[in-house]
């Protein structure tokens, strides 16, 4: 674990957990259409205008199954890099805090709508966020 780590990259670090969601999700759609193209015989009888047919059927599968596991790989990769992040966050021991990174990193929420959700003043949740930031251990890549 590191410990020297700036608040900015902290911040920057946890910001990453909704961009990661976002690929994953991105990765999933590409999965299906590779699915679906698989499933669809009409792309091998009916090739794109410039293009040959692929005369293999299992030539056609092969590619397409190598795409998929690729896209696969990415986004287990993805889905282990945002569980990392949620480990980091439910290791801060104030509950409160880890709820205000939550609220803010995990859900997207603003400091100033986290603040009327908690019922504290806007001063006391940047102060929390602070020190949860300063109490945040992020692994090393």
């Amino acid at each position: 674990m590191q410990n020297n780590i700036s608040i900015d990259q902290k911040k920057q670090y946890l910001k990453s957990y909704r961009s990661t969601l976002w690929n994953i999700q991105l990765l999933e759609d590409e999965i299906h259409m590779f699915q679906s193209f698989s499933n669809t015989p009409s792309y091998i009888i009916h090739p794109v205008c410039g293009t040959q047919a692929f005369t293999d059927y299992t030539s056609y599968r092969t590619q397409i199954d190598t795409q998929i596991a690729r896209l696969q790989a990415k986004r287990l990769e993805s889905i282990r890099y945002y569980r990392k992040i949620l480990q980091c966050i439910s290791t801060i021991e104030d509950p409160t805090e880890q709820t205000l990174l939550r609220l803010k990193y995990i859900h997207g929420n603003t400091l100033e709508s986290i603040a009327e959700t908690l019922n504290y003043s806007l001063r006391q949740i940047h102060n929390i966020h602070r020190h949860a930031l300063e109490h945040l251990t992020i692994p090393a890549n």
